[in-house]
């Protein structure tokens, strides 16, 4: 990987720092704006390790949540895991081939009534009133994605985007009634929300490999009564020491935004 008169090998490594300068740019600055500077959570300070073990997590939780719909997908799709992403789109929007086609992106009910089509449970007879409406549905998007793709370019298109964005605002008025009533009963539903995030992370800092936890996270399970090894109990004492030598570390926060139970003592102490 060393420059030289091959000009291959130069390009190899002048596309590996380029590689390495958005890294540093985006990823490894991103996540020490969050973590460290808005969250003021305590990290190592080999840096590039520290953001291998916040994304691995992320990664985990993604693959928990993604076997999660999975599993409650499953009376619909009947199918493996690595399909379902396949499976959904193919037995909602057809053939992949049509993307590289240029051809349109149709809803079609007679795709749907097929007894091995994931949505034949939920599609409803067209003379009821919701399969009127999912047939209005169906009706509006073919129109839509056929206009765009072969329509005539002006008029279709400026049809086609101004029944868009009424649709558009329609939905974002619903949504905005939506977050008015939430807010207005958030408060009664934030001591359970907050109880059942604290008992999932507890699990969490319990029980994921030390390797895989960062710095703010030895803290937190060594305070749950977590028996940690030497080396990271000596990473803790350190950084205490260092603390204590300083005084850099103001109270902190949880990855749920709420202060430690050691900061809240502190700064009752104080």
């Amino acid at each position: 990987l060393i420059p030289s008169t091959n000009g291959s090998n130069t390009s190899l490594a002048a596309w590996a720092l380029h590689c390495k300068g958005i890294y540093a740019m985006f990823i490894a600055q991103g996540t020490k704006e969050l973590f460290v500077d808005f969250l003021n959570l305590r990290m190592r300070g080999k840096w590039g390790r520290e953001v291998a073990r916040v994304y691995f997590q992320m990664f985990l939780v993604a693959a928990l949540c993604y076997m999660l719909v999975w599993v409650l997908a499953w009376p619909l799709v009947h199918d493996t895991p690595y399909n379902l992403p396949f499976r959904l789109y193919g037995d909602t929007f057809g053939d992949f081939s049509r993307w590289w086609k240029f051809e349109p992106i149709l809803l079609e009910r007679e795709r749907y009534a097929k007894p091995e089509n994931m949505w034949s449970k939920l599609l409803f007879a067209p003379d009821s009133f919701v399969g009127k409406v999912q047939d209005g549905f169906f009706n509006y998007f073919n129109w839509s994605t056929t206009g765009l793709v072969i329509g005539p370019w002006f008029w279709t298109r400026f049809k086609v985007g101004a029944c868009a964005s009424a649709v558009a605002l329609g939905l974002f008025a619903l949504l905005q009634g939506f977050l008015y009533i939430f807010q207005s009963y958030a408060y009664q539903l934030e001591p359970l929300v907050y109880s059942s995030g604290s008992r999932a992370y507890k699990m969490w800092v319990r029980w994921l490999p030390e390797p895989f936890l960062f710095l703010e996270q030895l803290f937190h399970a060594r305070e749950m009564g977590r028996k940690l090894s030497a080396s990271a109990m000596k990473e803790i004492e350190e950084r205490e020491e260092q603390e204590m030598l300083t005084g850099s570390k103001e109270p902190g926060a949880d990855l749920f935004g709420r202060p430690t139970e050691a900061d809240e003592n502190g700064v009752r102490q104080r």
